[in-house]
């Protein structure tokens, strides 16, 4: 056994999942690139680190948190608030042209 597989065995043991056979180190791979990816690393790098050639295969190690979620529905609100008061704002300034021309063209 190597020094890795020993400490490896260790971690495992520690944290009582020496009956998971599902929690092997190949997930630390996948825990790796889900948790760059929640810290908006971007996908290209993130294959990179994990020595892949083909970004399809890094696609299949990132994994979607629902706190990655929580910050894309995030940023889409503050885009859509941002839009919605954008537009607000164009329409009150146009409606208060028309009400100035009105009052223009009674005056005259």
């Amino acid at each position: 056994m190597t020094q890795a597989n020993r400490s490896w065995r260790w971690a495992w043991e520690q944290m009582g999942l020496e009956d998971d056979k599902e929690f092997v180190t190949h997930t630390l791979r996948h825990t790796m690139g889900s948790r760059l990816a929640d810290a908006n690393v971007s996908a290209p790098l993130i294959g990179q680190m994990l020595g892949h050639k083909n970004l399809k295969t890094t696609q299949k190690y990132i994994h979607v948190s629902a706190a990655g979620l929580r910050g894309v529905a995030d940023i889409l609100a503050s885009v859509s608030s941002d839009a919605v008061s954008k537009n607000m704002s164009k329409r009150a300034q146009n409606e208060g042209e028309i009400e100035e021309d009105e009052d223009d063209t009674k005056a005259a």
